[in-house]
């Protein structure tokens, strides 16, 4: 059999960007993958069939759980479930309008075995199954047949106390000799067990999922010990497994050409704090998790920090178990979830899913959720190695020079500054974008105050004093000329303003006194460049002084007999100019002597 490289049940891609009130979102279809990619849907049968006593089918163990008063919290069942036994043909209906090309489904044991291999196979649990993956394959659609999902049948619950007893290997390699052999000739991809870590875990040490086994403060159980009890049921479930594979290796495989594999729950565990002890409880955290299935099933034991941590409450394989356990798999199927952050926890004791391999674990870093980044590594994940910010003035200078240095402003920007160089990205600094103290907008007036010159001198030089040994790019202001429209950059290179603004404002326009040009001839080493849009001008002596052109005589307009002079945006006066990127940075390069420039912004 052609095996297809990957399998990637119930997909969903789509890739986001929400950073400083920018969203970008790029999705992506089927056309970025190779035409072997399998895209599908995943069902279990207790989850999904209903018709729970229907067609000589017997009760589960999940049968019986949620019929117990108080296991569910709404008092639901799975009777009905989404009654995929009467309408199947409508949901394969529904996965072809999704366009998917596999569907993973599990096998009620149930409904083929009723009692166990000593009661009979149930044929019309059998033809159900026929009738749904020829129904499958004639839509195109590729069966992943699961052996396990979590139910067994009743009886063997109470004839042999479930996967604490040995004879469950050989009832479940009885009935999964029966589905090879009924199906095998159609279903390419067998799954031995869906999530056994989560079986045992949630069924004999916290005592939530059926048989309900836990000890005293784990959970509300009757019986259990949680301390052995996840140990020997994992053990007998991986030599069910190595069974189910050597049947299928030995009697199948070769004629149906399939594969077999299992499907663990994986979740990722990082360190909480950057120490070694809790980057070795996240070490540990894994080996519990799915090595604890795999490495016995690959590597032939169970992981050495399990051996340590577990000693002889870990079962041993037998040199039979060992020879059984050499046929390994084809597939792992990885069934991720979340991930979390592991500490190191030895006073832990053994409560709690983790508790054994003496690890704590928790969704969030100082109340930061693990699956939210925070800017700096948003950045990093970008690839980006430049980063303009804001200085704020209110942070730094509170109350202006006469109130005094904030030193929790600065270390503020300190801690900013040196994560932002520890990530290999270059700190751009800027020292007003629009913003400041409202205390010098009430004693001076704000911009059209000169004392003002002289209160963000002592802002910026406190700055340059704090930080300039580390940024090396400084802006003195953002967009100047959006806070008062004048022009700007004439007067900080050529010493004075545009002559077509002397011309048409007069005796508006200030004038530059000596001392001022003196001042002035420092210049700049490099001109930032915020673009957003371009637009049309249309001469108007008419206009007089309203609009932000006024003054120029200039009416401005983004259309010209109503075409749009670009694509169009969210904001109704910005528009995508391409050409008008390159023309502005043309015309500030002619204009100032090709003088340094970066863009800093564009839109």
């Amino acid at each position: 059999m052609e095996t297809e490289r990957l399998l990637i049940l119930l997909v969903q891609l789509l890739i986001g960007l929400d950073m400083l009130s920018l969203s970008i979102v790029v999705c992506i279809d089927r056309g970025y993958f190779p035409s072997s990619f399998l895209f599908g849907t995943s069902t279990s049968s207790f989850q999904i069939e209903g018709a729970y006593l229907e067609d000589n089918k017997s009760l589960s163990n999940w049968d019986i759980l949620t019929h117990i008063p108080g296991r569910i919290r709404d008092g639901s069942n799975a009777e009905i479930a989404d009654d995929h036994y009467h309408r199947y043909m409508e949901d394969i209906e529904l996965m072809e309008s999704l366009g998917v090309n596999a569907y993973r489904f599990s096998i009620s044991w149930s409904r083929i075995l009723p009692r166990g291999r000593l009661g009979g196979t149930n044929s019309l649990g059998i033809a159900f199954y026929n009738r749904l993956i020829d129904a499958l394959l004639l839509k195109g659609i590729k069966p992943f047949a699961t052996l396990n999902h979590y139910d067994i049948p009743q009886e063997l619950e109470v004839r042999y106390g479930g996967w604490l007893n040995p004879q469950l290997q050989e009832e479940f390699g009885e009935f999964a000799d029966i589905c090879f052999r009924e199906f095998g000739d159609r279903v390419k991809y067998w799954t031995t067990f869906n999530e056994p870590n989560i079986v045992v875990t949630y069924g004999y040490r916290l005592g939530s999922f059926p048989p309900n086994h836990c000890s005293r403060g784990f959970g509300d159980c009757w019986s259990g010990d949680s301390s052995t009890e996840p140990y020997v049921a994992a053990h007998n479930i991986i030599l069910a497994h190595a069974t189910v594979v050597e049947t299928y290796r030995s009697k199948y495989q070769g004629k149906q050409e399939g594969a077999i594999g299992i499907a663990m729950w994986a979740t990722w565990f990082e360190p909480l704090r950057n120490i070694m002890e809790d980057y070795e409880a996240s070490q540990r955290a894994l080996a519990f998790n799915t090595p604890w299935f795999l490495d016995p099933i690959i590597r032939g034991d169970y992981p050495p920090e399990m051996r340590q941590i577990l000693g002889s409450r870990l079962p041993k394989f037998s040199g039979s178990d060992k020879r059984k356990l050499q046929s390994k798999l084809d597939f792992i199927g990885i069934n991720h979830y979340t991930s979390l952050y592991a500490k190191d926890c030895p006073a832990c004791g053994s409560v709690g899913p983790r508790g054994d391999a003496l690890v704590l674990t928790t969704g969030e870093r100082n109340g930061v959720p693990i699956g939210k980044k925070e800017d700096i590594e948003l950045m990093e994940s970008l690839g980006v190695n430049a980063y303009r910010f804001s200085i704020s003035w209110s942070r730094i200078l509170p109350r202006g020079r006469l109130g005094g240095t904030n030193s929790l402003g600065i270390a503020f920007y300190n801690r900013l500054i040196n994560a932002l160089l520890l990530k290999g990205i270059k700190p751009f600094a800027t020292l007003n974008h629009y913003d400041i103290p409202q205390e010098l907008e009430v004693r001076y007036g704000g911009w059209l105050n000169p004392q003002l010159q002289d209160e963000f001198g002592e802002f910026a030089d406190i700055c340059f004093r704090e930080f300039g040994d580390r940024v090396k790019y400084w802006a003195t202001f953002n967009e100047p000329n959006i806070v008062a429209t004048y022009g700007f950059l004439d007067p900080i290179i050529r010493g004075d303003y545009p002559p077509e603004m002397r011309q048409i404002l007069g005796s508006r326009l200030p004038k530059f006194s000596g001392s001022d040009k003196r001042k002035l001839q420092s210049k700049l080493d490099f001109i930032g460049i915020n673009h957003y849009t371009s637009l049309y001008a249309k001469d108007c002596p008419e206009c007089g002084s309203v609009g932000p052109q006024g003054d120029a005589l200039v009416l401005t307009t983004g259309e010209r007999n109503g075409v749009p002079i670009g694509k169009k945006t969210a904001m109704k006066d910005f528009f995508v100019v391409p050409r008008g990127m390159e023309k502005v940075v043309m015309y500030v390069k002619q204009r100032y002597e090709n003088i340094p420039m970066f863009i800093t912004e564009n839109g």
